[in-house]
């Protein structure tokens, strides 16, 4: 059998027993950072693989289904690659994928890593880094997760003022500066190579696209959230009391693009999963846009369907999540318990 080794089993990961051959089942492997692990309090009772699993009974009752939760909190899709090559390994019919809330979050640490001292470096890497790396492996971490926190806070702080002064000019209403471009590239190249993997080894790959908060008020650093992205959260308040939703929507957009601090998706990392739709065969996508867009009440995602800035509420949020990849895998592996 395979199992998370218990040097691992704290608040990062959830543990893991399962047979190393499926023995029959439909074995899935979910990815992704704190929505897939179990939303705010990384209880998997409270996230969509779980009941993704009773969806796809319920669906599919003669199939066996068996899905895996390796949902890590806090990570980045720079995981993605390294957590897929461990799923492979155990002979799954399918990977889901939910990713692109963490992605602004993990290159301001980068860029606070480059200036730390070594110790605080390793300290900022050591939680990612070693929760992605063997995951089920008897390697223990001991970490001082105040003196993380707080350290993050303040560089973070730091960073973002850092590319707020930069005042790179918008390319097509989007952020042109340094720290836009390398995130969106970084994003680019880790899915690239996920998808490779996948392909290369013939399994399903279902990636969600994930619906973006607009009610959200920008974030910002401690000084003050970016002029841009206030700038455009008042013009979206304006055009909503003025009726005018599609203006308001499309201002709500560009005001999370200019968003540093968030840690929510950005329409422009929606927009590089979406670019991979049709790839291959063998890649699905599922786009939660349009499933939270009829959900909420003014057709604008936000309110009750979610927790925070970022994570789905529970139960809409994640009955919403749940729901649509249930459906993307049902019709895109038909032959799987659909006869006696």
């Amino acid at each position: 059998r395979i199992q998370t080794d218990e040097t691992r089993l704290h608040r990062g990961v959830h543990a893991l027993d399962f047979t190393a051959d499926p023995q029959g089942r439909t074995r899935i492997f979910a990815l992704g950072g704190s929505t897939t692990l179990g939303a705010r309090d990384h209880e998997a009772k409270n996230g969509f693989v779980e009941s993704l699993q009773v969806r796809l009974r319920e669906a599919r009752p003669k199939a066996s289904w068996e899905l895996l939760n390796l949902g890590v909190a806090g990570m980045d899709s720079s995981g993605l690659p390294g957590m897929a090559r461990e799923a492979l390994r155990h002979a799954p019919r399918g990977i889901v994928v939910y990713t692109g809330n963490n992605e602004v979050q993990a290159h301001l640490l980068e860029a606070c890593s480059q200036q730390a001292s070594p110790w605080m470096a390793s300290l900022e890497r050591s939680r990612m880094v070693r929760l992605l790396q063997n995951l089920l492996a008897p390697t223990p971490t001991p970490i001082d997760d105040i003196a993380l926190i707080e350290w993050q806070d303040a560089c973070t702080a730091g960073a973002v003022d850092a590319a707020v002064a930069e005042r790179a000019p918008a390319v097509d209403g989007r952020r042109s500066d340094t720290l836009a471009l390398a995130t969106r590239a970084d994003f680019e190249t880790h899915l690239d190579h996920l998808i490779q993997l996948t392909t290369d080894a013939e399994v399903d790959l279902w990636l969600a696209i994930p619906a973006l908060r607009l009610d959200e008020v920008p974030l910002g650093s401690r000084t003050e959230a970016p002029v841009e992205a206030l700038t455009e959260w008042r013009r979206a308040q304006d055009l909503l009391k003025a009726g005018e939703r599609d203006g308001a929507r499309a201002a709500l957009e560009r005001a999370a693009d200019w968003d540093y601090a968030t840690r929510r998706i950005t329409p422009e990392l929606q927009e590089v999963i979406a670019a991979r739709c049709g790839v291959h065969p063998l890649v699905h996508c599922v786009d939660l846009r349009p499933v939270f867009d009829a959900d909420a009440a003014p057709g604008l995602p936000g309110g009750d369907q979610f927790s925070d800035a970022c994570h789905p509420s529970k139960p809409r949020g994640v009955y919403l999540i749940a729901d649509a990849l249930a459906e993307a895998i049902v019709d895109d592996i038909p032959d799987v318990g659909a006869h006696p």
